[in-house]
């Protein structure tokens, strides 16, 4: 392929974040209007990435992208729209609680090492909120 300097991986399957024409196949199931997901590094570690869209259906709306500390239990995110430009401007930032592992028992972060556990959790936006964003809701972390 050309441009391969902008593609992050070249092997493996790719999913529709909303697939509206087989729903089961959806990289997120039951997805609403808002969804906070969480991706972990190489590394596994308390220091991940956070994706927040907004979607009307299928189509995202709004999309910010940033990193968030499982241990401090906060977030900060940028539009992507100004991904390109290395812009700052229009950050959100927020705080993440109520992990959960895959059996929804409650996980504890003390050591970097137990972010690997988290599967679910709970944010919260503290700062201004970008149209089609709630203020707080469940997140869930993108891993097997």
């Amino acid at each position: 392929p050309s441009h391969t300097a902008k593609i992050t991986e070249l092997f493996g399957i790719f999913r529709l974040l909303v697939d509206t024409a087989r729903p089961n196949n959806s990289m997120v199931v039951n997805s609403g209007d808002f969804e906070v997901i969480l991706m972990p590094r190489s590394a596994d570690d308390d220091n991940v990435q956070i994706l927040l869209v907004a979607l009307n259906g299928s189509k995202a709306t709004e999309m910010y992208w940033g990193d968030a500390r499982l241990s401090s239990g906060t977030f900060v995110a940028y539009p992507l729209a100004a991904l390109t430009t290395g812009s700052a401007s229009g950050a959100i930032q927020g705080t993440l609680s109520g992990f959960l592992d895959a059996a929804a028992a409650p996980v504890t972060i003390a050591a970097p090492s137990d972010a690997a556990r988290v599967r679910y959790g709970r944010y919260n936006i503290s700062s201004i909120l970008p149209p089609g964003f709630k203020r707080s809701g469940r997140l869930i972390v993108f891993r097997r």
